[in-house]
């Protein structure tokens, strides 16, 4: 039995078949016990991945593997909310996990307090020292969410969902007006970092891939980090004196 009930594992993936967090198979393994369904985008794997996620069907007959021609990081989340059958979506990346602890605590969570989405705290772990550890506060987008109409992504990159016009959660360039959306939880996703090497590869294929918009979205994660943080500052805030926010 799911431990998140009606709810789907929404992923999309990209020659994930190794990685820091053990790959395709490991994600794959420990993150559908957690759920009714999965739905997993392949963005056009070269290394194996999609051949892993074939097999991986034989496994588990609740997992749905999309095809999907990568046009930014948005439109491919978009593509996997398409193919969710459950009325709650959660959306992980192939290198995080969620351990059933969390997962447990998510489920409490949404049954005391009932809202659209749950923030949950994505803890970093470098690959060359897995002894530090970091909570991204403003980087990383909702993971845990109610279908609801009206309810997408935006941006090629640094992705955020939204609510019709609305973002559900501060971000770079979110201004954030309502303050009902989204609810606290002590939750928490790792998210298994790569080489700084592999880092700097993905930030030169983001440039190749033109994902990069007008607005000046930084490629140094260091910088975007912090922009995030500021923003989060000024979005606690705004929430203060905000009616209907949910404190916890």
């Amino acid at each position: 039995m799911a431990i998140l009930t009606d709810t789907s594992l929404a992923a999309i993936v990209k020659n994930e078949l190794d990685n820091p967090a053990g790959g395709i198979r490991d994600f794959i393994e420990t993150s559908m016990p957690l759920v009714e369904e999965g739905v997993v985008v392949d963005t056009g794997s070269v290394d194996g991945t999609r051949e892993e996620l074939e097999e991986l069907q034989l496994e588990f007959p609740n997992l749905v593997v999309v095809d999907k021609k990568f046009r930014g990081f948005a439109d491919a989340r978009n593509e996997s909310l398409k193919h969710v059958g459950t009325r709650f979506a959660l959306v992980l990346d192939a290198d995080e996990r969620l351990e059933a602890y969390y997962a447990r605590q998510l489920e409490e969570w949404r049954e005391s307090y009932p809202n659209l989405a749950y923030e949950i705290d994505v803890v970093d772990i470098p690959f060359e020292s897995p002894d530090t550890q970091g909570i991204d506060l403003g980087a990383h987008n909702v993971r845990f969410f109610e279908l609801a109409p009206g309810l997408h992504f935006k941006h090629p990159i640094y992705e955020r969902l939204y609510q019709g016009s609305n973002p559900v959660s501060p971000g770079l360039f979110e201004n954030v007006t309502r303050f009902d959306l989204l609810q606290r939880t002590p939750a928490r996703i790792f998210h298994y970092l790569p080489l700084e090497e592999q880092l700097a590869a993905k930030r030169e294929w983001y440039k190749q891939q033109r994902l990069f918009s007008a607005k000046p979205l930084s490629s140094n994660k260091t910088l975007f980090w912090i922009a995030c943080q500021l923003e989060k500052a000024a979005y606690l805030l705004r929430q203060r004196d905000a009616p209907g926010y949910n404190h916890r």
